[in-house]
């Protein structure tokens, strides 16, 4: 018997379960502004989530950027993906303005 005929056999009558429906919803700019503009928290908090956010960049990446890698004047930053390469973080200007407040409060 081929290999091609045993799968064949083996999946024989069974059925494909239903896939669940997607429930998640994209948060609004609006929503967002507001959750970045939040008082009650830390500045590290909200630079943190607009930099994820704005930049897709990986947690750890983010998480370990040291002041020295960030170049605020050219919105970037260097960071070791995840290969272990040098790489830019790029990103926007809300993130340029939270980042060099952050590093002063350091």
């Amino acid at each position: 018997m081929d290999f091609c005929r045993l799968v064949e056999d083996l999946i024989a009558g069974l059925e494909r379960r239903p896939e669940k429906a997607d429930q998640t919803r994209v948060a609004s700019a609006l929503e967002l502004e507001r959750l970045w503009g939040r008082d009650d928290v830390a500045l590290r908090e909200p630079c943190l989530w607009r930099l994820l956010y704005k930049t897709a960049g990986r947690a750890e990446e983010a998480l370990s950027l040291n002041v020295e890698d960030v170049d605020p004047a050219n919105k970037r930053a260097v960071v070791i993906s995840k290969g272990g390469d040098r790489e830019f973080l790029h990103f926007q200007t809300g993130s340029t303005r939270l980042l060099p407040r952050l590093m002063a409060s350091g």
